[in-house]
């Protein structure tokens, strides 16, 4: 089958799996691996600047990326790159940047937009300016490159392995969202799933570690059974409770990925009909990153999701 995914009478008969059966998986898996590239924000930086210089700008490279000003995002994470090329981290961030500007400008990052309705499916397919395709790209297969070489040095190092997971994980989401590929996607995915696992299996207190994880277990562990029955087949499970565990230990205990472990839970909250604890969630966000109009946006479709309308209106 061609790697889009492309499903029809006519060539149904020859596919491996049941073309209803891929295109509910796709949905399924598309729905959140919007998640997996916010996790290449966080990656823990080596510094190249002084300490303090490295330090100032990535926070404020960080406050303009949560509160949707992705521009000024990446001029500053372009500049740490600059500064050392053979950092995979600002490589990470820089691609993260990227791909959440092309969210952006498509209109992909508004309040209800991955709750119960499917609206994100109804959507026009992506087509993202070439620019920003280049910049995500270029910056991603840098970082996998780069971390992929230390660790041939050493293949325990913590930092190369956390660094990894986070380059698969942004590459799974740009071939799930933009490039609509499952098979791509699902083994990219498993990548990331497996560099995490590994630095958590050699340093269990690692806990920003255990969001690339929880967001596979979940992710699998939701899809339809028949999916599942057929994926597990090919080494693909998982179990969404798991998941949602490992996603809450981030958010209490994570150090740099705290922040986008609340994010995430929000959304998995509210795929469990959780509106009270996804309220929490994301109200834990608004007064931090007052500039970003998603957050409030996204407590008034918890309301109105949980039947609250007359609070949902008050937002």
């Amino acid at each position: 089958m061609a790697p889009g995914l492309a499903c029809s009478d006519a060539t149904a008969s020859h596919n491996a799996l049941p073309c209803a059966i891929i295109k509910t998986t796709m949905r399924s898996v598309a729905r959140l691996l919007f998640l997996l590239c916010a996790v290449a924000a966080f990656v823990r930086p080596a510094l190249a600047y002084t300490p303090e210089e490295a330090a100032d700008m990535r926070r404020r490279a960080l406050d303009h990326f949560y509160n949707l000003e992705y521009n000024e995002a990446i001029r500053l994470f372009e500049q740490l790159r600059d500064s050392d090329r053979t950092n995979p981290t600002w490589q990470n961030q820089l691609a993260t940047s990227y791909f959440y500007e092309i969210l952006y400008r498509a209109g992909s990052l508004q309040g209800d937009l991955f709750g119960a309705s499917n609206k994100f499916f109804t959507m026009k397919k992506i087509v993202p300016e070439p620019s920003l395709v280049e910049g995500f790209k270029k910056a991603n297969s840098e970082a996998i490159r780069l971390c992929e070489k230390r660790l041939e040095l050493s293949k325990k190092d913590e930092a190369s392995l956390y660094a990894c997971g986070v380059a698969y994980a942004a590459r799974a989401s740009y071939q799930g969202i933009i490039e609509q590929s499952l098979f791509s996607t699902l083994g990219t995915a498993r990548k990331a799933n497996d560099y995490h696992s590994r630095l958590i299996e050699a340093n269990p207190a690692f806990y920003d570690a255990y969001l690339v994880p929880g967001l596979y277990d979940f992710l699998l562990g939701s899809l339809p059974k028949a999916a599942k029955f057929l994926l597990f087949f090919g080494g693909f499970t998982g179990d969404r409770q798991r998941g949602l565990s490992k996603v809450e230990t981030v958010s209490t205990s994570g150090v740099d990925a705290r922040t986008d472990a609340r994010i995430m839970l929000t959304v998995l909250y509210r795929r469990e009909h959780r509106y009270a604890d996804a309220i929490r969630a994301v109200s834990s966000l608004v007064d931090a990153y007052p500039r970003n109009y998603v957050f409030p946006l996204e407590i008034g479709a918890l309301h109105r999701g949980a039947g609250e309308k007359d609070v949902a209106i008050q937002q």
